[in-house]
């Protein structure tokens, strides 16, 4: 047993990188250092699908607010192209 190596913990998965910003970010720094080396390391692999995520979440949230608030400027133009209407009666 003298010989073996220690064994590594097993790597943190997406889930764990998504329910731990402060987490991926030492991992996202660290895979950042060396990109030839990281490039195939599972937590590293986690750690890029899991920032991945989140960009596509954050752009989601942009499209629904640019939608919503789009939605609101047509209802107010509507609501004023027929108070104008009612006016010219």
């Amino acid at each position: 047993m003298a010989g073996c190596a220690p064994e590594e913990p097993p790597a943190r998965t997406t889930t764990e990188f998504l329910d731990n910003p402060m987490l991926l970010e030492a991992a996202m720094v660290r895979c950042q250092q060396n990109r030839s080396e990281s490039r195939y390391d599972p937590e590293c692999i986690n750690a890029r699908e899991a920032v991945s995520r989140i960009q596509a979440r954050e752009e989601e949230d942009r499209r629904v607010e640019l939608e919503e608030r789009s939605a609101r400027k047509r209802a107010a133009l509507r609501r004023t192209q027929q108070a104008l209407s009612l006016i010219h009666i």
